[in-house]
């Protein structure tokens, strides 16, 4: 499950910001006291780039990202809190929780380190910050976007493999990986 809360500092009172702030941690304790407190391991399978197993069972993409967090939000993972800035000037407190998307996350990224060199991986990752600026303005149907789609298919066209991680206690740890 994807939750987002998001608070503009310069638009709450004050007094209500600290509550909020004293709520949000106390959430947060709660929830690292009901983390599991042994390790799980998980094995990811990539092919084309595409994430299609978990634990060798073969998946839809939303089934796999629905396994994926139910096993993940069970250790913590995921959980990110941030500020920044809002196209309008405002400042955000956003805090998410995406465990499915950080385990894929970190097992796609440590599959392409092997799978693809040195200068395409920063390319990718330099086009990344492009490609969600273009989303995050309503841009999706730009040429652009298509062809930094067209690149990024291209390229994991040798991604294929699997990726074993730990999941312990917030963490997610790559422990092996595999490509044919």
């Amino acid at each position: 499950m994807i939750s987002r809360i998001t608070i503009a500092a310069q638009a709450q009172p004050l007094l209500q910001f600290k509550t909020l702030i004293i709520a949000l941690t106390v959430s947060r304790l709660l929830s690292l006291l009901t983390w599991k407190t042994c390790c799980r391991y998980v094995e990811i399978g990539f092919e084309l780039g595409i994430p299609v197993t978990v634990n060798g069972k073969r998946l839809s993409t939303g089934n796999l990202v629905a396994e994926l967090n139910e096993i993940g939000g069970r250790h913590g993972i995921g959980r990110v809190d941030i500020v920044y800035n809002r196209i309008v000037g405002l400042k955000s407190r956003g805090v998410y929780e995406t465990p499915g998307g950080t385990i894929l996350f970190t097992a796609a990224r440590d599959l392409e380190r092997l799978t693809l060199d040195c200068e395409t991986l920063q390319l990718k990752d330099s086009l990344a910050l492009k490609h969600a600026e273009l989303v995050y303005a309503g841009r999706w149907f730009y040429p652009l976007r298509e062809s930094m789609d067209a690149f990024v298919e291209k390229i994991s066209e040798t991604t294929t493999g699997s990726v074993s991680l730990t999941l312990y206690k917030g963490s997610a740890s790559v422990t092996g990986r595999k490509n044919p």
